[in-house]
């Protein structure tokens, strides 16, 4: 909620609108106490004094929290609410304009909006999706604020005037995705009839709209068609994305089955034999979620004498005195989104069950000698 914050002290500095002393004094001891959390790791440790916040938005332009970039997640999942969003801001932002008065809670949510797009845009060349769900909580409170009067547009579309042209646009924006998918399913472009074909079904449904947009009683029914399709296209991703769908590109990367099965068996051989888990110091972070609760591990780029089990990059040579495992092991899986052309796109979108699957081979040894 970074954005929000310093957009409504923005308007807030803007209006002069200053804060009393006995607001500002709460304000200034939850920052120390914050502040002072936030140097203790929350009882984790001492630290550098840090704002978690700055620190959070700043790490974001290089830390690798996803597989796939900013941009990329933007345009699998994040472009209903950034369409829809974007169009709410504009058209609120006319709302306050014509009315001539600009609330602050209005205000502040445009101003929001606006650092919140340019955060999407700079980090778009990052692996951070954090911008994109600050950006859907802010756009999603627009949305709300112009559903009432969108709302009573809608109610007063004539209908027995809009039906026939609303149901001829959607009948014909059908049947052109049914074709264009159909096409990505087989990855290739049709020959001039479907071309042909698909192009009059287009020329039709926008003739459909020009005829609804020319008529102030039938215009707002076109409000349907764009807010229907990004809901069913929210909903799609949002619901592979809660329920574990094993053809999502977002929650990448994440820790494998193996990585539960390398704790058991490294747990097992310490309390039989004794001495030390040591991994491999560059496993670190992908190690760090498997291994909770184990105690005390070893993260080393060499192995030390009393190491009892070992996991290790499969390009080293095997340690002297250990056996291998056999099996195929990996701390984390990678799911990477269609990367392809629009077909590709098109194919994922339609039936999910399209994407890359990798991982970071790891090799596990136990000793063998005392």
């Amino acid at each position: 909620m970074l954005p929000v914050v310093l957009a409504f002290a923005a308007v807030r500095l803007l209006r002069q609108q200053y804060p009393t002393r006995s607001r500002a004094g709460w304000a200034a001891g939850g920052a120390a106490l914050g502040g002072a959390l936030a140097a203790t790791s929350f009882g984790f440790g001492l630290q550098d004094p840090v704002l978690p916040p700055i620190a959070a938005l700043a790490r974001g332009f290089e830390a690798t929290w996803s597989t796939d970039s900013t941009g990329a997640l933007a345009g699998f999942y994040g472009f209903p609410v950034l369409g829809l969003g974007g169009a709410a801001a504009l058209y609120h932002a006319y709302q306050c304009w014509n009315a001539e008065t600009w609330p602050d809670d209005s205000l502040g949510l445009l101003v929001a909006s606006a650092i919140a797009f340019t955060w999407v845009v700079a980090s778009t060349g990052s692996t951070d999706p954090v911008p994109l769900a600050a950006a859907a909580v802010i756009l999603a409170l627009l949305i709300g604020k112009i559903t009432p009067a969108a709302g009573e547009a809608i109610s007063r579309v004539s209908w027995p005037h809009a039906i026939v042209p609303l149901a001829a646009m959607v009948f014909a924006a059908l049947v052109v995705e049914a074709w264009v998918v159909d096409r990505a399913r087989i990855d290739r472009i049709g020959d001039g009839r479907d071309k042909l074909i698909v192009t009059g079904l287009v020329i039709a449904a926008v003739a459909c709209i020009g005829l609804l947009a020319s008529n102030r009683r039938t215009a707002p029914a076109l409000l349907l068609a764009p807010a229907g399709t990004a809901f069913m296209l929210m909903f799609s991703g949002a619901s592979g994305v809660a329920f574990g769908g094993p053809n999502e590109p977002l929650p990448s990367p994440m820790s494998s089955v193996q990585g539960a099965e390398i704790r058991e068996i490294a747990l097992l051989a310490r309390e039989q034999h004794g001495g030390q888990i040591v991994i491999h110091s560059g496993f670190e972070r992908a190690s760090t979620w498997p291994m909770r609760d184990s105690g005390s591990v070893i993260y080393a780029s060499r192995i030390p004498a009393e190491a009892t089990v070992v996991i290790w990059p499969v390009t080293e040579a095997a340690p002297e005195g250990f056996a291998v495992i056999e099996g195929q092991w990996s701390w984390e899986v990678t799911r990477h989104g269609p990367d392809g052309d629009f077909l590709d796109y098109l194919r994922w979108l339609s039936n999910r069950n399209i994407l890359k699957t990798g991982f970071e081979p790891v090799a596990v040894y136990l000793r063998t000698t005392e």
